[in-house]
C-alpha cells in the first residue's frame, strides 16, 4: 500500500487554523452533552452555515465499556464574534492530517484509520495534536441513518 491516498482509502489534508468554542462532557456516553451547548449558541447566533464542528476524545480516556470518559465538542468561528461565558475559546494549530471517512462504527473506523496509516509510506501519527471527528449534519436521515456524517482526521507529519 504505497499510495493509499491515491486509492481514496485516506487522503491527507491541510487544516488551517481556527478559532473554535467549546464545551467538554463527561459521562458513559458524553458526546450529546459536549454537542448540546455548542450547537445550539451557533444557531441562536446564526452561525450555523459558517460552523464546522469538531469532536474529539479527552481527558479521561475511553478505557472500559460503560465507564465514564470525557468528550469536546467544538465549533469553528470567525474572528470578532464574542464567545459566550458558558463555552470555552481556543485556536486549533491546524496542519497535516489523514482523513477518512467513518462508517456507522466509530471504533472499527479509527481502528481501520490507524491500521492504513502504519502502513503509509511517507505519513506518520503525529501525537503532538488533537485527533479530529467532523460532524457534517445530515439533514435528510432516512431513519436509519445518523444525524451526522463523520470525517476523522488524525494528525500526521512526515516520517
Amino acid at each position: 500500500m504505497s499510495n493509499l491516498e491515491e486509492n481514496n482509502i485516506i487522503k491527507i489534508v491541510t487544516l488551517p487554523p481556527m478559532r473554535v468554542a467549546y464545551n467538554i462532557a463527561v459521562g458513559a456516553a458524553p458526546e450529546d452533552e459536549a454537542m448540546a451547548p455548542v450547537l445550539d449558541w451557533i444557531k441562536s447566533s446564526n452561525l450555523l452555515g459558517t460552523a464546522r464542528f469538531f469532536g474529539g476524545n479527552v481527558v479521561p480516556l475511553p478505557s472500559h465499556l460503560g465507564t465514564p470518559y470525557g468528550y469536546g465538542m467544538c465549533a469553528a468561528i470567525p474572528d470578532g464574534v464574542d464567545v459566550p461565558s458558558h463555552l470555552k475559546e481556543m485556536v486549533m494549530p491546524g496542519g497535516l492530517y489523514a482523513m477518512f471517512e467513518s462508517s456507522d462504527d466509530i471504533g472499527d473506523s479509527w481502528k481501520t484509520l490507524m491500521r492504513y496509516l502504519s502502513k503509509h509510506s511517507k505519513y506518520k501519527s503525529d501525537r503532538s495534536r488533537l485527533c479530529l471527528e467532523e460532524h457534517i449534519r445530515n439533514d435528510n436521515p432516512d431513519g436509519s441513518g445518523s444525524k451526522y456524517y463523520l470525517n476523522l482526521f488524525e494528525p500526521v507529519k512526515v516520517k
